[in-house]
């Protein structure tokens, strides 16, 4: 069983609505080309070839809910390419969630004009439906525009119905939107748990499950496209290559698992001094790679020192002597190639331990 890890977790709140809203804009694409197309039939239906609503009182009403949703849906359509490039994801949310809530308001309207003559829900129900069903939303989003939505049902009829409301006329609609909000709750229960599954086995993959620090895999890749970047934009890059001085000591007197946790708290200390955009990588047994993005060999000097240092000052459970590291540091070069940047840095840092250990060398 693939565990969790508590102090960095796997899902990021931000990729998953990123994740959301591409499903979204794909099936926002579609969905208002089906609205107008049938909102043009049902209007053409009304020119030509009137039902029985050409008896209702409120055939004006019918004809303008038609044209005012084709029309939105055919402005929307028309701007969505644009509203996609938006880099803003709260706002690409809003402007989503606001043409699906219009669109349910007009449903919503079409149910309490045939409130005149049937207790008709259809369109509450198929407006409910898509607002649950192709829109990827949070439960709590969903339970707040539906009971927007009942409330304005609620304020509709009593503003143009002449007859008074009854529990009939009610009481479909809170079943219909109980029934929505369950299968909404259920739903993205289902796909939380899914996307979490493959962020931990995506995890799992280029992570050590001992440090929880990335591979030796994942490192290499990482150190490949930093050399891309600074080979296109001229952005340099640096690489530490770090080992625990006389670790073996620590697990023949201590035993291993002392020794792994000096692991882990040693990697705990390079990822809390590290950018989100740096790389920290377990290299092998005590040995491990930092890649710092954007940072010239001076300052990866500075950020090297200050790391040994609180190395040397950290108070490392169960042991009672100082741990120390040795540094070995190189910065990305115009055409080097991944192998001669870490064996340049396993050089320096050879250096490094033959002339006394606990040191930088660059």
């Amino acid at each position: 069983m693939i565990e969790l890890d508590k102090k960095r977790p796997l899902i990021h709140d931000e990729q998953f609505k990123i994740d959301c809203l591409e499903e979204n804009y794909k099936k926002l694409k579609v969905l208002p080309l089906v609205i107008i197309f049938f909102n043009g039939l049902f209007l053409l239906q009304y020119r030509f070839a009137p039902g029985r609503e050409v008896l209702s009182i409120f055939l004006k009403n019918y004809i303008y809910l038609f044209f005012i949703a084709l029309v939105i849906s055919l402005f929307f359509r028309l701007f969505l390419p644009l509203f996609h490039l938006i880099k803003e994801t709260n706002i690409q949310e809003i402007i989503y969630l606001s043409y699906m809530f219009l669109m349910f308001i007009y449903c919503i309207a079409l149910t309490v004009l045939d409130q005149e003559n049937s207790l008709d829900f259809t369109a509450y129900s198929i407006g409910l439906f898509t607002l649950a069903f192709l829109l990827r939303i949070e439960t709590w989003k969903f339970v707040s525009l539906s009971i927007a939505g009942f409330i304005i049902y609620l304020a509709l009829y009593f503003f143009i119905m002449p007859q008074q409301l009854h529990i009939e006329n009610v009481l479909p609609i809170l079943m219909i939107t109980i029934l929505n909000v369950y299968l909404v709750f259920s739903r993205e229960k289902t796909r939380q748990e899914m996307f979490l599954l493959k962020n931990k086995l995506q995890d799992s993959a280029i992570k050590d499950p001992l440090t929880k620090l990335y591979n030796r895999r994942y490192m290499i890749e990482f150190l490949n496209k930093q050399i891309a970047l600074y080979k296109r934009y001229g952005t340099k890059s640096s690489v530490i290559l770090l080992d625990i001085d006389f670790f073996k000591k620590v697990n023949d007197m201590l035993g291993h698992g002392i020794g792994d946790d000096v692991l882990k708290e040693f990697s705990d200390i390079l990822l809390e001094e590290i950018r989100d955009t740096d790389m920290a990588c377990r290299y092998g047994g005590e040995e491990f790679v930092l890649v710092l993005s954007d940072t010239d060999k001076e300052r990866a000097f500075i950020i090297a020192e200050r790391i040994r240092v609180l190395i040397e000052n950290h108070l490392f459970a169960s042991v009672l002597w100082t741990i120390t590291t040795s540094i070995g540091l190189v910065d990305i070069q115009q055409n080097d190639m991944v192998e001669e940047i870490l064996k340049e840095a396993d050089e320096n840092l050879y250096r490094a331990k033959e002339s006394g250990r606990n040191k930088t060398v660059v």
